[in-house]
């Protein structure tokens, strides 16, 4: 991820770009389609601290750009 001002000088934003915003931003429009408040993918949730949330698996879903399926899951 690259995360920073992108563009000329004259005229920059302030952004983050690669591969982990774009997966982020993709887990975050399947909200909608499992009807929860938020989703996050099974490499995020095996980095939380023991105890830190309760969570429920939702499956695996296609993501554009991954190869294989991503087991998402949400707060139980």
């Amino acid at each position: 991820m690259i995360l920073g001002a992108i563009g000329l000088p004259q005229r920059s934003d302030y952004t983050a770009i690669g591969d982990a915003v774009n997966t982020a931003s993709r887990l975050q429009g399947l909200c909608k389609e499992y009807q929860v408040d938020l989703v996050l993918s099974r490499d995020t949730a095996d980095r939380l601290p023991p105890g830190t949330a309760s969570l429920r698996e939702l499956g695996s879903a296609e993501v554009r750009g991954k190869r294989d399926s991503v087991p998402v899951l949400t707060i139980a």
